[in-house]
This record gives structure tokens, C-alpha cells and sequence, in this order.
């Protein structure tokens, strides 16, 4: 019975690391959305010089959709272009809730475990003027990283717990 306890004790610490590490490679990608966007809002404030789309620098808009593609990696995103090709950007199928970016205001993507819940994940855009709970990533690495984080590891802890509660029951009912 100890050497199984034993077993179970150290399933719980693999499941915490792992839980660990999922957390760091979500804030990380949010990281990498974070950075993408604020370059976006440069681009942006560039494209302002010219007063329409057919008169930008080709180079400009290459990199403006170069940067739109690294950040679809990552999240899906919904995006609206201005008469001088400026983007607009937003997480979710709307252009009015969840904007990452409008115009050269970028957003920071936070993701972080609920405090009342560990298991499950707040996702927030901070912006200028406000902050916005948005429910959650639709697409991408990052939606990946926090569907494993909040339904698979949850799933496995649960289980796991189970076990262990079938098991010294058991045990008990043995002595």
C-alpha cells in the first residue's frame, strides 16, 4: 500500500509540473502576441504618412501582413483594413468586443488562472482606454496550450483523485 501512495504522490507532482509548464508556454505565446501586436501598432502609425492604401510602400504592407500571419498562429484573429490600410484587430468575431489592435491602441493579451478556480484560465485585454474579459482563444497554439491546460489536465487530475480515493478506500476497508 505504500509503495502505490508512493506512486500516486508522485503522479500528483508530474501533474503539477506539467500543469506548470503549461501555464509558462501560454503566457509565453500571449508574450509573443503582445510583442506582434505592439509592432503592428507601428505599422500602423506608418501607414498614417500616405493617404490611401494603393500609396503605401509595398514593403510596409508585406510586413503588416507578414506580422498578421505570425500572429494567426497564434490566435485567431478577425481583422478590418482602413482606407490607408491601417488594421484593425480582434479576438473574437466581432470588430467592436475584443480588439487586440485599432489603429496604432494595442491591447495586451493577459491570461492568467482564475482565482477561484486554478484550473481554469481569465483571459483579458488591457487596453488604453479599458480593460475587457474576452472568453477565451478560438484558434491557434494558444488555444491549444489552454484547452490542454483547462480541460485535459483537469480531467486527468480528477481522475487521478479518484483513483486514489478508490484506493485507501479500499485499503480501509482491508484493515
Amino acid at each position: 500500500a505504500e509503495a502505490v501512495t508512493t506512486r500516486f504522490q508522485g503522479l500528483a507532482t508530474q501533474m503539477a509540473n506539467i500543469a506548470t509548464e503549461s501555464l509558462e508556454a501560454i503566457q509565453a505565446d500571449a508574450r509573443a502576441v503582445n510583442s506582434i501586436t505592439a509592432q503592428l501598432a507601428q505599422v500602423n502609425g506608418q501607414l498614417l504618412k500616405k493617404n490611401s492604401a494603393e500609396r503605401q510602400p509595398p514593403e510596409l504592407l508585406d510586413r503588416r501582413d507578414q506580422l498578421l500571419r505570425e500572429l494567426s498562429e497564434y490566435a485567431e484573429i478577425n481583422t478590418a483594413f482602413d482606407t490607408v490600410g491601417r488594421v484593425k484587430i480582434s479576438l473574437t468575431e466581432s470588430n467592436s468586443r475584443g480588439v487586440l489592435l485599432d489603429g496604432d491602441n494595442a491591447s495586451q493579451l493577459r491570461i492568467v488562472q482564475k482565482p477561484n478556480n486554478p484550473a481554469a484560465l481569465d483571459y483579458t485585454l488591457a487596453g488604453p482606454q479599458k480593460s475587457e474579459v474576452i472568453g477565451g482563444i478560438g484558434s491557434g497554439s494558444l488555444s491549444g496550450y489552454a484547452s490542454f491546460y483547462e480541460r485535459t489536465l483537469n480531467a486527468v487530475n480528477t481522475e487521478l483523485d479518484r483513483l486514489a480515493f478508490i484506493f485507501s478506500d479500499a485499503v480501509n476497508d482491508i484493515q
